[in-house]
Formats: structure tokens, C-alpha cells, sequence
């Protein structure tokens, strides 16, 4: 399945709306805070990162984020659906 297919899949279990971010240049700094705080949805598998308090209040989603050894939670759209 490629990028864009697994996109519009995820995209339509969401009701389409997961924003599809471009990654950026980070510091090694900024990569190891990031790399502690995102999570794994255990139900539809998308990584995502809680929200900032202090840059923004919405949840962050990654499709192509690598999911080994991060912690597993549900994402707060899986948590709305019960």
C-alpha cells in the first residue's frame, strides 16, 4: 500500500480529518522531546502526539512516523468514537 493510499485510509476511518503535516528540520534536541511524547493509537495505528500547551492546542497525527517502541494508547478521535 502506498503513502497516499494508507493517507486516504486513515483519512476516511477519521472522517477525513487528519491534516497531512510536512516534515520539518529539527534539532536532535527537538527530535528526542518528540520522539518520548508521541504514541501509537492501539485501535487505528496512527501516530500521534498530544497537545502543546504552550504552541498549540491540537493533537498532532504522523502516517509515516516509525511506531517500534513507542508507548500505545488510544488517540483521542478512537476515545470519542466509544
Amino acid at each position: 500500500m502506498s503513502v497516499v493510499d494508507q493517507y486516504i485510509e486513515l483519512a476516511t476511518f477519521h472522517n477525513g480529518d487528519i491534516p497531512l503535516y510536512k516534515q520539518t528540520k529539527t534539532t536532535g534536541e527537538e527530535r528526542t522531546r518528540t520522539d518520548m511524547i508521541v504514541k501509537v493509537c492501539t485501535k487505528c495505528g496512527i501516530a500521534w502526539e498530544p497537545p502543546n500547551s504552550g504552541v498549540h492546542g491540537t493533537t498532532d497525527y504522523y502516517l509515516d512516523y516509525p511506531t517500534i517502541g513507542k508507548k500505545r494508547e488510544d488517540c483521542p478521535k478512537c476515545k470519542k468514537k466509544k
